[in-house]
């Protein structure tokens, strides 16, 4: 099982009232793996009843429930974090946008990010939201990796200011301030190569505030041996037997 690989991310942004969106990342292709993570206050959904295309700064924006699926909607007192997923194909629209159950976005921070290797069928791992009040230093919450491939997300959503967000032990995939100063947001991926308890992970914001912070653990895809074959052993080595090149038959 290869572990999971991140390619790209783009930024989603209001686009109307009540719709966000964003550009679909340039490296997808056919098969690979598209999340989207948003942070919102006062606890806006995903409206799955809103229709598209629209347009949007001469860019148009698709908009199909169909193809995405809630992965995770947690919830606190005025900030929710969502994860939805969309599996690429090769009708993939330039760009893809959503819409919210109420009319003003009001602090919406998200992110589209491009993964290769991520199971495309199971549920999501196991995930939890939490506040963390007035910290420079921000802790996600901890997840348990069932396989040494999988990975571990987290999102930091700040809704009392702006400030810039880093990581040492994770990696930072998405960050972003609102230039009106009310909310920034931090995607963060953590591979450790176990499995098991990953712990809290670690992440820092320039100045203490009061973040959401959820976590999530993605499964990665399960590769078939061709053929039955232990992947310890491989045409010609010792022990196998079987058509070779030498031998076709």
């Amino acid at each position: 099982m290869p572990p999971v690989s991140f390619i790209e991310a783009t930024g989603l942004s209001e686009l109307t009232a009540s719709t966000f969106g964003g550009a679909t990342p340039a490296h997808a292709r056919t098969g690979d793996v598209l999340l989207a993570v948003v942070g919102c206050y006062d606890s806006r959904d995903w409206n799955q009843a809103t229709v598209g295309p629209i347009v949007a700064s001469g860019i148009t924006y698709t908009i199909d429930a169909t193809r995405w699926s809630m992965l995770s909607r947690q919830v606190l007192t005025s900030g929710v974090l969502m994860l939805m997923r969309h599996i690429v194909d090769d009708t993939e629209p330039g760009a893809w946008a959503f819409g919210l159950t109420l009319a003003s976005t009001k602090k919406l921070q998200g992110a589209l990010l491009l993964y290769r290797g991520v199971d495309k069928e199971s549920a999501i791992g196991s995930t939890s939201i939490a506040t963390v009040t007035s910290a420079a230093s921000v802790l996600l919450p901890s997840r348990t990796l069932a396989k040494y491939s999988d990975l571990y997300l987290g999102a930091a959503y700040c809704v009392t200011s702006n400030p810039a967000q880093s990581s040492v032990q994770a990696s930072a995939r998405y960050t972003a301030q609102d230039p009106g100063g009310t909310s920034s947001i931090g995607v963060f991926d953590y591979r450790p190569d176990v499995a098991g308890a990953t712990g809290s992970v670690s992440t820092a914001a320039a100045t203490s505030q009061t973040f959401r912070v959820a976590s999530w653990s993605l499964s990665s895809d399960a590769v078939p041996v061709p053929n039955g074959l232990d992947p310890g052993v491989t045409p010609g080595s010792i022990g196998f037997f079987g058509p070779t090149l030498a031998d076709p038959t």
